[in-house]
């Protein structure tokens, strides 16, 4: 939410279309929220699973893999994330 002020005139002055900019940046964050040194969700984890944060990070390995294979597609293929916003009336 701090940097979406920030990027948000950056990526109309680069004609990047919004919703596109935005399902990138949530799906980036998931990353972050999931892995080390902040990997909030890992702290929840491990208070509701009462496991270690290192076994949690380490099953969280394959996820975090597949999130980042997941905005590349996304990334390069701008038609699968805009796909449900122009169904939906909201796209270009």
């Amino acid at each position: 939410m701090i940097l979406t002020p920030v990027l948000l005139p950056i990526i109309y002055s680069l004609g990047v279309y919004p919703v596109r900019f935005g399902v990138v940046m949530v799906a980036t964050l998931t990353i972050g929220f999931q892995t080390p040194p902040l990997g909030e969700n890992l702290f929840v984890t491990s208070g509701i699973g009462s496991a270690t944060i290192e076994d949690i990070s380490v099953k969280a390995v394959p996820f975090a893999i597949t999130a980042i294979i997941a905005i590349f597609i996304i990334a390069c293929f701008p038609e699968i994330s805009l796909w449900l916003p122009g169904f939906m009336g909201y796209g270009n």
